[in-house]
Order: C-alpha cells, then structure tokens, then sequence
C-alpha cells in the first residue's frame, strides 16, 4: 500500500522499508517507555510482569533487570549505554492517595545496578498529582535528566532529583535532546498555532524556532544522538529535519505498510532502523521498519494491479488499516491512497476535475463533498447494478434513512460511510419556567415570536443561541432552506421571493433584538467540559457523532434532550452530515472497488469507525456502538450525565426521520453571502439584496 499528497510525495530511493511486527517474539502485552542503545539494544518497561527488559533488533531477549516495579516507570539510556531508570507510585492511606514516591536507580550495560537508588517523595493528592507524573526521560552528556511531565512542563532533575531548570511558560507535547546537548522543544496548538524550538542551554538562545502548519506538526519528536538526526512523526508518517528545523525528506509513511490505531512513541537507530509503539485499545505493540533493497522486489509486487483511492482527510489510520486488510485479502492488488489534507476545498476540487475530466483520476473518491457535477457527466459508476449482483452485498444491512437521503440527493453513484449529526442540546429547565413548548415542525419565525413574548413578561432575558457570527446565523435561517431558493435540476432561482425576503428580516429582527448571548460563544461553552451552564441560553448547538457524547453534552443542561436544527420557513429538512463513497466510471478496476467499499461498509470497519467516534452507517455496527455506551455507563466518573431509556427513545427517533444528506457548495455559498452580509451591515435593501442574489445564482445555474 502507499500513500501521497499533492505537495509532498515520497523521492525515488535504492531502498523500500518492510515491517515486522516484534510484539509476539517479545512476548509483550503492555508495556511503556521505548528507548535504544548505541547496540540497537530496546529497552522497555514490561507492565505486565512488572520488569525491565532489553531486546534485540529481532525482538529475542537480552536480559532482564532482576528488580520489580508496581507503578509507572520513565526510561533512557545516556550515551555510555548506561540506563536510567525513573520508578514512580503512590502513596496511600487506606484508599486515599497522600503522595507520589519516585526512585532512579541506574544500571550498566550488563544489567548490573550502579551505586544506591535516589528516593524523592512528593506530598499531594490524586488530584494534584495528575499533572506530577513524567512521560518522557533523556539524558544529556552530563547525567542530567530531562523529563516530560503530564501537566507538558519540561523539567531538568539532577542526580539528586531535584528540579535545576524548567520550562512551564507553555504546554509542551514532547522534546527531544541532540548531540550537543541541545533542548528542541514541541509545542502543539499552542492558541491555535504549533512550534518547534531548539535552544542552546549555554546562552539559553533560540539556534531556530519554527512555527508550523497542522499537516506539519509532528505528534512526537526524536533525536538519534549517533547521527545527530532529528525525526518527527504526524499521522504515520516520518519526517527528518535539517540543521535548521525545516523539514528534510519524507522518510516513510508507516500506514503504507502496518496497521495502526495510537502511536505512543518511536525511536530510530543508526542505520534508520525506525521502530514505533502503537496501542489498539486492547495491548501494546512494536512495529519495526528496517530498509530493503528496491531491485530485490519480487516480480508478483511490481505487476499488481494499483487500485487508487482520493481521500480529502482522514485524521485516523482506519482508512489505511482497511487498505491494509484489503491487500491481504487481495494479494493481487496494491492501493495507494492520495490523501489531500493541505490544500484549500476550492483547490481539491479544482485538481480533481481537472483528471477526471481527462478520463483519469482516482479509482475510489472519498469525501464529504458535492458529487453532483460528476454525476451529471457520467464519471461516477452507478453503484446499484453491481449491488444487485453482488449477493453478499444487502443494502438493508444499512440504515435506510442515510440510504435514500442519499439516493434522494445523488441517486446510487455514492454511498454514506459515516456520519455526524448538527442539532441543538435543549435547556428544558428554562423552557420550563418560560412556558416554552417546542413543536417538531416549528419555524425560527415561530420560535422568534414565542422568545419575544416570553422576554416581554419577565425581568429575566435569556437568549436562543450562544453569540455567532451572522454568517452562522445565515446557515440556520437561510441556507436550511436551499433546496426551496434554488432547483438545480432545472436552473431555477427563488431569491426575489416573498420567502427570501422574510427570512432576511427574520436575520436583522434577531441580531437588532440582542437573542444571541453577548459573551458566550460555542467554544467557550463546549471546551469548558461541561463546567459552564449556560442556564440563560436555550440552545447550544451541537456536533452529534458519538453515542458516548450523551454523557459529557448532558452535563450541561443535566440532561441530553436534543431537537434537529429548528425548521427553515419554507422546506421540512432533517439534514446530516456524511463522509460519501464513490467510483470512477474510467476506472480499469471497477470490480475490486466495489470489494474494497464492501469492505469498508462492514460491520468490522464500520464498528472501528463507531470507535473513533463517527457513527456508522452498517445497522449492526450501530447497535454494538450504542451498546458499548450503555455498559459502560457505570464506568464514567460520577459528574457525567447517565442516559435514560427515554433519551435513547428520543435519540433514535429524531434520527430515523433524516431526510437529507448535506450538500455543501462552497462557490453558491460564498456568492450569496457575499451580498446578503452588504445586507446585514445595511449597505443594501432587503429587496435590493434579494435582487442581486436572484441575478448572480441565475448567472451561476446557467454558467
């Protein structure tokens, strides 16, 4: 399997990496802290017989350190080969925790412990102490250990284990130390924006600092000190790094050859060997990637068949882990997944287009956007013959609604993968004491009157929604009623409406009546865990794509009643939001595409794909995923919001009456926003402002 992007594909090498996965040699079912030797020796923490161990390349074991630990341990090995070891475990009264004990005790070459062990006790409770716990060890030239806490603070303990420097001013994701005894430092997202930084600990000088798009932000960091080497790994895929931070080759893309679920850490030896620690949710493992020569290629692996695959972003690797079973089903076939995660929509598309309009492109396109144009062009295969001949394949193993939504929208050229449901979490307290009754086919216009009324004859105000720019507030008002203002099917646009103009005031009468709270936006409301109820706020919009959503959205209002985004003025939408499946009619390999989306509409993949959170279209998937929320309910922490059967009840059957799969078109949006927000600044008339939008769609529909 392979995988590219538009800006960044993988050079023309003498070599290739194989993978071979050491876990079952080592004998290992959970274990931490990965760390190398100049040997190539790997050192991990056993947690499950509670021993250090130490292999080879092979995964055979070396030896073991004769002690036994019960807790949480930090590893690393200086540049003498000597290792380090940092014990850390609670203290307890009875059940409660009172402090954290850590040990460093340090070992040879031979497994032989060097000198007495260093004991440090911090006083706190578990609480306090969350932040406590070291993730990551190195060692610098000196002996000074370099540690990465769970709060992302840097630290530099002494042999004594005392704290000598820090570095706390930001939330640090990972570092690294070089050969020179440098400190490069990762931080991710830090107020929207990721940094990598090296620092001369001598003058305490920056030697670079980088500021870096999210597709290059690497996840973990590591520098071999053999080689000088700085290594990063973002979704799979492994970069090296110059002297001067950028970003030197692409070096492997380990999604090409393994399945994968969480990356925990990699290590690379001297001859880039590289070797990462994933976990599945259920064990640990190691991968190890280790360079073949390119002309020892079999004859069978050069004349497969390539199956491609357009994917705009995937943020997982289950797309690559089903490419990877497909592969072993089918040896025959190697996929390569395009996957475009840099580029813009418009970008997308317009590349895209471009070779599929030249009878090339892509075998497979997977994505979220409009399919429409492809469609009334003849390039997308109708899906519904092959699944007519295809017995193993029934379209009722499927949710119905997401199945005809689709067929209503694009007929059988695509399939719904997964979903996401946008719709509003209900403050009923408040609706309660208002007197509020919500209907299932309610208006904004109905719902603007009854807040009015309501504000009118209490000292109190409360809001619909959160504060939002008008332009969101355009999508709930306006852009859920698209289907009614324009027919594509026949070129017809009904912007000059009486409608249209309706809703537009409906937009002004809102904004001018102060109904959108003045301070409290979504994401101050969501990214507060639940710690802010808004008690004032009658709906908060959200992002439904997990069962398991219900216990942390019902902490808000303590209790989870949702409603769909309420009715636009003239059309009954019950719109979600789908990933879509689709295959080139030019495609050489129509067949095994049609296996490959089998494959991915399959309870197994479907139930993986429930587990990182988007729920799944395949029927039987959907039930294990409720399923897995209901029995792990008694597992939550207490402050979480426990479902009822009514709230299931009301779940399912607001879901059940979906009818639309939603089909965004960022040009059409982007050209009536434009002078609907001259509107809403009161640059433009009402009717002046339907009458530009009428004329500017209708040139649009006729392009």
């Amino acid at each position: 399997m392979g995988t590219s992007n538009s800006k960044d594909t993988m050079e023309e090498r003498p070599y290739y990496y194989e993978a071979f996965d050491l876990s079952n040699a080592m004998d290992l079912q959970y274990f931490s802290s990965l760390c190398i030797n100049s040997k190539g020796e790997v050192a991990v923490f056993d947690e499950e017989k509670e021993k250090i161990r130490i292999f080879d390349n092979k995964g055979a074991l070396l030896r073991e350190i004769p002690d036994t630990f019960k807790g949480i341990m930090a590893l690393a090995y200086d540049d003498e080969d000597k290792l380090y070891t940092l014990f850390q475990n609670q203290n307890r009264n009875g059940s409660e925790v009172t402090g954290m004990i850590m040990e460093l005790a340090i070992y040879d070459q031979q497994g032989q412990r060097l000198g007495d062990e260093i004991v440090r006790e911090i006083k706190g409770n578990a609480e306090s102490l969350k932040g406590k716990y070291i993730n990551k060890m190195m060692i610098d030239k000196k002996g000074d250990i370099y540690v990465l806490k769970g709060d992302g603070t840097v630290e530099v303990l002494d042999k004594n284990l005392n704290t000598t420097r820090n570095w706390d001013r930001a939330e640090y994701s990972d570092f690294a130390i070089d050969y020179m005894d440098n400190i490069i430092l990762l931080q991710r997202n830090t107020g929207g924006k990721s940094y990598l930084q090296k620092i001369n600990l001598q003058n305490d000088k920056f030697v670079w600092e980088k500021e870096l798009k999210n597709v290059d932000a690497p996840e973990h960091i590591y520098c071999n000190l053999g080689t000088g080497k700085l290594y990063g790994i973002q979704n799979g895929v492994i970069f090296t790094y110059d002297f001067n931070g950028d970003i030197e080759e692409r070096l492997l893309d380990i999604k090409e050859l393994s399945a994968f679920d969480y990356i925990d850490g990699f290590i690379v030896d001297d001859e880039e060997v590289i070797y990462v620690q994933n976990y599945n949710g259920k064990k640990s493992s190691i991968i190890s990637f280790i360079k073949q020569d390119k002309n020892q290629k079999s004859a069978s692996e050069v004349d497969k068949k390539r199956l491609t695959i357009y994917v705009t972003y995937y943020a997982d690797n289950i797309f690559s882990n089903v490419a990877l079973q497909y592969e072993k089903e089918h040896p025959d076939v190697d996929i390569e997944i395009n996957v475009i995660s840099e580029m813009s929509d418009k970008e997308t598309i317009k590349k895209l287009n471009t070779e599929l309009m030249a009878g090339k492109g892509p075998d497979i396109i997977f994505s979220d956007f409009l399919l429409t144009d492809y469609i009334e062009k003849g390039i997308l295969v109708n899906l519904e013959e092959f699944i007519n001949k295809n017995e193993s394949f029934n379209i009722e193993d499927y949710n119905e609604n997401l199945i005809n939504a689709s067929k209503a929208e694009y007929g059988f050229y695509c399939l719904p993968v997964d979903y996401s449901i946008n719709c509003f979490l209900v403050n009923t307290k408040l609706m309660e004491q208002k007197g509020i009754v919500l209907k299932e086919d309610m208006t904004w216009e109905q719902l603007y009157n009854i807040v009015v009324k309501a504000n009118s004859s209490s000292k109190e105000k409360f809001y619909i929604l959160p504060k939002m720019e008008h332009e969101e507030l355009y999508y709930y008002i306006i852009y859920e009623d698209i289907n009614y203002y324009i027919d594509k099917e026949n070129k017809v646009a009904r912007f000059d409406s009486q409608e249209f103009m309706q809703a537009l005031e409906l937009m002004r009468r809102m904004v001018d009546g102060k109904l959108l709270h003045p301070d409290l936006d979504v994401k101050k409301i969501i990214r507060s865990d639940g710690e802010l109820a808004p008690e004032d706020i009658l709906f908060i919009p959200i992002s439904f794509y997990s069962y398991k959503h219900i216990w942390t959205y019902g902490m808000y209002y303590d209790g989870f009643h949702i409603i769909p985004e309420i009715r636009g003025l003239s059309t009954d939408i019950r719109e979600v939001n789908a990933r879509s499946i689709a295959i080139n009619s030019n495609s050489q390999y129509k067949g095994e595409a049609c296996e490959f989306i089998k494959l991915f509409l399959s309870e197994e993949v479907q139930y993986k794909l429930s587990e990182s959170n988007d729920l799944p279209v395949n029927k039987k998937a959907d039930e294990k995923s409720m399923a897995d929320m209901l029995r792990e309910t008694n597992e939550i922490p207490p402050e979480w919001y426990r479902p009822t059967e009514k709230d299931i009840g009301h779940l399912k059957g607001y879901m059940a009456k979906i009818n639309k799969i939603s089909s965004y078109d960022q040009e059409l949006d982007k050209l009536i926003w434009n002078e609907i927000e001259k509107y809403m600044k009161n640059e433009k008339s009402v009717e002046e402002t339907a009458k530009a939008v009428q004329n500017k769609v209708e040139l649009y529909l006729n392009e």
